[in-house]
């Protein structure tokens, strides 16, 4: 029995030195697998999400596939709606957030990008700074822009304008005119002329469609129910959309009031 209490005794030094070094093997992983893996990372893999905002609040990015499959980083700033664009091909592009109705907006409720913190998701990585949001296409560093609220700058490449939005469809006639016909509306008043003459009737005119040549605007003069008198004006021409004050002297001293007879393209 005194011998194999020994002989344990013995062994036990040997276990111990093995623990130890188990442990130094295990800690020395710990340490050098994290150095390993961000030192083979672009970005914070943590910082990946679709759609993020600036400290400020005033830029938003997400990450967009809308034209023939290929992805885009899109960044916008609040203040002037202006968004910045890179796409995973390398094209850029700068539009106003209105331009396009399909591209939604959160304008919060998004995760923040802290100041110095980098974003990275697919081929794309941003980071977020007191200047502005920097994002570009990795691999492709001539590939991209900063935005702020002053502008946009790229990197080494001009942006492709986008097409301009196409106009809302204005209502006819606009608002405060009268209609007169399909191509014209009016305002009409009475007041003080712009020339000699004592009296005048404003007639401010609008047309749609335009008039190439001239435009007669023809009045008759009232004292009651009774026609005194008739009074023109004429322009030799009205462009579309353009809106004319064309100032009508009154000819009968005895008028009243005045009505619009005719008005007419010629």
């Amino acid at each position: 029995m005194a011998s194999r209490r020994r002989e344990v005794a013995s062994e036990s030094p040997g276990v111990t030195r093995a623990r130890v070094v188990v442990i130094v093997v295990l800690l020395a992983l710990a340490i050098t697998l994290p150095v390993a893996a961000a030192a083979s990372s672009v970005g914070d893999e943590s910082l990946s999400w679709p759609r993020f905002y600036s400290p400020s609040g005033n830029i938003e990015c997400q990450v967009l596939t809308v034209v023939a499959g290929t992805p885009s980083i899109d960044c916008l700033a609040w203040n002037n709606g202006r968004v910045a664009e890179v796409s995973a091909n390398g094209r850029t592009n700068d539009f106003h957030k209105d331009s396009f109705s399909w591209v939604k907006w959160q304008h919060g409720n998004v995760p923040v990008l802290g100041y110095g913190k980098v974003w990275a998701r697919g081929r794309f990585l941003c980071q977020s700074k007191t200047a502005g949001m920097s994002c570009h296409v990795v691999g492709e560093t001539a590939r991209g822009f900063t935005i702020n609220r002053d502008g946009i700058r790229w990197f080494g490449q001009a942006p492709t304008p986008a097409p301009a939005p196409a106009p809302a469809r204005s209502t006819w006639p606009p608002a405060g005119f009268a209609l007169w016909n399909a191509n014209i509306a009016i305002k009409f008043g009475r007041g003080a002329c712009k020339s000699y003459e004592d009296s005048c009737y404003h007639v401010i005119l609008i047309a749609r469609y335009g008039c190439a040549n001239d435009l007669l605007v023809t009045l008759n003069e009232y004292r009651g129910n009774t026609i005194v008198g008739d009074t023109n004006g004429s322009l030799s021409t009205l462009p579309p959309g353009q809106q004319v004050d064309l100032d009508i002297p009154s000819l009968a001293s005895s008028a009243q009031s005045a009505r619009i007879a005719s008005v007419d393209c010629l």
